[in-house]
C-alpha cells in the first residue's frame, strides 16, 4: 500500500500494480476510555450508568475510587461512531454535581 502521491509508487512497474479500496465496516466500533470527576454522592454511579444506557452502548470496564469529597470515574465503553461520543461525553457533563468529563 502506498499513498498517491508516494515517491517509490511513481518509480514502481505499473505491471506490478493491483487496485485496492478502503472498506469501513458500519458494524464496526471501537473502544473508548473516559474519564469522570464529580462531587461524590449517593447514587452517582446509578446517574452515570443511566445515561450511558440511553444510548445503548456497551460498557466494558469501569473503575471507581472516591477520594474525599470527589468520586474518580475510568469507563471503557463500545462507540459505533463520533456523533455518539460527543453525545455522550455531553450528557454526561449534565450529571448532578459532575465536575469534569473527559477522553482518557
Amino acid at each position: 500500500m502506498h499513498r498517491h502521491d508516494c515517491a517509490s509508487l511513481k518509480r514502481a512497474n505499473p505491471a506490478r500494480m493491483l487496485p485496492a479500496e478502503w472498506v469501513l465496516d458500519a458494524n464496526a466500533a471501537f473502544e473508548v476510555d473516559i474519564r469522570l470527576k464529580a462531587f461524590d454522592r449517593q447514587g452517582l454511579l446509578r446517574d452515570v450508568s443511566d445515561v450511558i444506557a440511553k444510548d445503548r452502548l456497551d460498557v466494558l470496564r469501569v473503575n471507581t475510587e472516591s477520594r474525599g469529597e470527589y468520586a474518580h470515574m475510568q469507563l471503557t465503553v463500545r462507540i459505533r461512531e463520533l456523533q455518539q461520543l460527543a453525545r455522550l461525553l455531553a450528557r454526561l457533563q449534565h450529571v448532578q454535581n459532575m465536575i469534569e468529563v473527559s477522553r482518557g
